[in-house]
């Protein structure tokens, strides 16, 4: 179809022209009718680079039009020429689909955890150590849950600048979230020593060797003190038991990197789906944009002067 309009443009005659715009325009209704709005801009792009309109704009009228489409309309615009590779969410299901659950979920977690932090104020606060911790987790979980609300209505108004603020802030997320679990398992490994001497009395002391057992303890704790943490810190340790706590304690830090592993390869992969939906309905809203424009310059600079033409070889027809 390309080298046909190449082949018909290079003709140089009024007949040819209108053929070439009639055959565009119909390839245009088909890519719309199939939903494949890139397939005119690819269109465009092989017609503008063989020089088609301006070859024809110099040939019926003598010299080349300013306002006429240039070869470089469209090769300065990453968006028309870069495709995403994501195609599908979870090879299966459409973006659209994939990023309307994507922020639905986002939206019920970050509204939800705010509203158990309110309920739950005390307990909360507790963990935290102060108010401020409370209200603070309140107010990042609000933001995220009114980012997945944005990113939602962005999904069912395909508006991508809802899309785009969401995709910045599901990012920011997943870079504080990952960073902060990194930190968890870089504290875990530094202080593993410890947890395991901890885990080795605490199992050495369930065992009735410490007191005959009167006292009742937990994991590394010791409620029959004040002081909180094992009173009797010189018991000696048993290497079989060490032994057993660092196997445990290994596994516990293994386990949990994999998680986080796993955990950020999914949220990437997530913020990804999110990215490849906003691209596509932004190059949808420049498509309309960039057909507007081109019909208003045809319409505005070569129609006129076609109908100027015609006229003037109808008067020389006459004679």
């Amino acid at each position: 179809m390309l080298n046909a309009l190449q082949g018909m443009v290079c003709d140089g005659t009024e007949m040819v022209m209108v053929c070439c715009v009639v055959y565009m325009a119909k390839s245009v209704a088909e890519c719309e009718s199939k939903g494949e709005t890139e397939g005119f801009l690819y269109i465009v792009q092989a017609v503008l680079n063989s020089g088609g309109f301006v070859h024809v704009a110099q040939s019926e009228f003598g010299q080349p039009q300013k306002n006429l489409p240039s070869r470089s309309l469209l090769s300065n615009r990453p968006d028309i020429h870069i495709r995403t590779m994501l195609t599908h969410c979870c090879c299966c299901l459409p973006l659209r689909l994939g990023t309307f659950i994507i922020t639905s979920v986002v939206a019920a977690y970050g509204i939800g955890a705010a509203v158990v932090s309110i309920i739950k104020a005390d307990d909360v606060t507790n963990t935290l150590g102060s108010p401020a911790g409370l209200w603070s987790e309140v107010v990042i979980h609000l933001l995220i849950g009114l980012a997945g609300l944005a990113g939602f209505l962005g999904v069912l108004r395909a508006n991508a600048r809802l899309l785009k603020t969401f995709s910045i802030v599901y990012w920011v997320q997943i870079a504080v979230t990952l960073t902060l679990e990194a930190v968890l398992l870089l504290v875990a490994g530094l202080h593993k020593a410890e947890v395991v001497d901890i885990c080795a009395r605490e199992m050495y002391e369930r065992g009735g060797h410490i007191g005959n057992g009167a006292a009742s303890t937990t994991f590394g704790f010791n409620t029959s003190t004040s002081t909180g943490l094992i009173s009797n810190s010189s018991t000696p340790l048993d290497p079989a038991l060490q032994s057993k706590c660092d196997s445990m304690v290994n596994g516990a830090i293994g386990g949990l990197a994999v998680f986080i592993a796993l955990y950020a390869a999914f949220q990437i992969y997530c913020a990804f789906v999110v990215a490849a939906y906003a691209t596509k309905v932004k190059g949808k809203q420049r498509y309309s944009m960039l057909k507007g424009q081109q019909l208003k310059v045809w319409d505005e600079e070569v129609s006129p002067m076609r109908q100027n033409s015609g006229g003037g070889r109808s008067q020389n027809a006459r004679y």
